[in-house]
């Protein structure tokens, strides 16, 4: 498994309109269209450069592009599988942003399950104008009972957000990885911080990994909190925590001009 992530700069007019429209062409006018919706120009680049990661996936692991083609699940998750009349192996991935922050999670399998991968990243803060209390009442829907009692009135607010975001993310990233997003009630997911365990319907979440990291924004400005949801069969549940360092190749920043400089396809 492996994660790349992309922080949009600072200042957003070091991102040329040249630099845009070179970007775009490297992405199907389907997509084109799709990008060029958004009213804000940060808006496209999030969405532009979540299309171009895989890119960076396919050249990192040596893959010619024209060996592989983009399929969809039942679902409409999309995932990459070889061309090859057996199309046994597969590579899945799935995309997440907020603020400043762009990152894909990705995992080499079988085709059968390669694709049951989901990550979510949100930037370690309160929407404007909320309360720690006001916010939780706002996503009390989506959160049980236990969970809820993890926030006593005597929890330090710094806790209280860490809290917040590891449950929210954990539970997104769970979603995505079934393919389901929305459609599925995060009540019947439960993450018990205080004792690392996961439950989806009262039940283990047998056969899955769940990572769950932080990273800070390369201003120091600010923290992000990343969940990865995976299935790898088996029995076992597997709950494990990192913060990024530039040593670890499974959790890697790539820089904005490193993936719009990179070439396009491997031959």
């Amino acid at each position: 498994m492996e994660t790349r992530i992309v922080f949009l700069p600072q200042e957003m007019d070091s991102l040329t309109d040249e630099t845009y429209h070179r970007c775009l062409n490297r992405i199907d006018q389907d997509a084109q269209t799709r990008v060029k919706r958004f009213y804000r120009r940060e808006d496209s680049w999030r969405s532009l450069i979540g299309m171009l990661l895989p890119q960076i996936l396919l050249r990192e692991h040596k893959i010619p592009l024209d060996s592989v083609m983009f399929s969809r699940t039942k679902a409409g998750k999309p995932f990459i599988e070889e061309k090859s009349p057996n199309h046994t192996t597969a590579i899945g991935f799935n995309i997440s942003h907020d603020a400043r922050m762009i990152a894909m999670a990705s995992q080499v399998g079988l085709n059968e399950n390669a694709d049951m991968i989901g990550i979510d990243v949100m930037k370690r803060v309160l929407p404007r104008g909320e309360t720690l209390r006001s916010f939780l009442q706002a996503i009390g829907d989506t959160l049980t009972e236990s969970e809820l009692s993890l926030f006593t009135p005597d929890l330090d607010v710094a806790t209280g957000e860490k809290y917040v975001f590891l449950l929210w993310t954990l539970k997104e990233a769970y979603t995505k990885a079934l393919g389901l997003g929305l459609g599925f009630d995060f009540k019947r997911i439960q993450y018990d911080i205080l004792h690392n365990c996961v439950f989806v319907d009262d039940q283990p979440a047998r056969g899955w990994s769940f990572l769950m990291f932080d990273v800070k924004e390369p201003n120091g400005l600010g923290i992000y909190q990343g969940s990865i949801a995976r299935f790898i069969g088996g029995e076992q549940t597997q709950i494990n925590f990192i913060t990024y360092h530039q040593d670890d190749p499974t959790l890697r920043i790539i820089s904005v001009e490193e993936l719009i400089s990179a070439p396009p396809d491997i031959h």
